[in-house]
């Protein structure tokens, strides 16, 4: 994802709400700079991400447990 849509994305949302987020850039990898664009738009398009959210559910009910 381009930041510039990133920025699009999070203007909907009210400044004090609470988000999960995530994200990495180039400096998380050992990627080089020429490389970078064309592998993250490619795992953008290919990465399967509903395995994170099962995973945070789990979270969600951890905390609730921990919570209370």
């Amino acid at each position: 994802m381009k930041a510039s849509d990133a920025i699009k994305y999070l203007q909907r949302y009210d400044d004090d709400e609470e988000l999960i987020m995530a994200w990495w850039d180039k400096e998380s990898f050992s990627v080089s700079d020429e490389d970078w664009d064309k592998l993250a738009y490619y795992v953008c398009q290919k990465m399967d991400w509903s395995r994170a959210h099962e995973d945070l559910e789990f979270m969600f009910t951890l905390a609730k447990e921990d919570l209370e």
